[in-house]
């Protein structure tokens, strides 16, 4: 007898009773993202917990987790919306790779004066100077 996928899911994870999240144990990727086999290809565990228990996804939307825990299935924390609403959810938490760089490579602080956003790029005031001035010097060399 064959399981059905909702029997598949319903194996492979453990209830958090305070947090009410379904934490998927079994395979994963790199990520922490839970993946599960169908019709020969890995999915994700999270996106086919919503197809089973809520329906489908349409085109251009993802699943994101409300609960802000990569291995949750629990369809009661997923939810639907767009990348863009994902990127604000990983600002607004913190999770940005970029909050946690504080220094330039250079040493110099990301911070009050020495902060500046070029688009969304975090750059080092001192640094900046001292390329220009840098730039400059070499420009009247080359002119000469």
């Amino acid at each position: 007898m064959t399981k059905s996928i909702q029997q598949r899911l319903e194996e492979k994870f453990i209830p958090v009773t305070e947090s009410g999240c379904w934490i998927w144990v079994g395979a994963s990727v790199e990520a922490g993202y839970g993946v599960i086999r169908i019709d020969g290809k890995n999915r994700r565990a999270h996106r086919i917990s919503y197809e089973c228990y809520v329906g489908e996804i349409p085109e251009g939307l993802i699943i994101r987790h409300k609960c802000d825990v990569v291995s949750c299935i629990n369809p009661d924390h997923l939810e639907l919306g767009t990348q863009t609403d994902n990127v604000a959810d990983r600002d607004k938490r913190g999770r940005h790779g970029n909050n946690k760089i504080t220094h330039c490579p250079k040493g110099h602080p990301y911070s009050g004066d020495n902060l500046y956003m070029n688009g969304k790029r975090r750059c080092c005031v001192i640094c900046s100077r001292a390329a220009t001035k840098e730039w400059r010097k070499n420009k009247k060399e080359n002119k000469s």
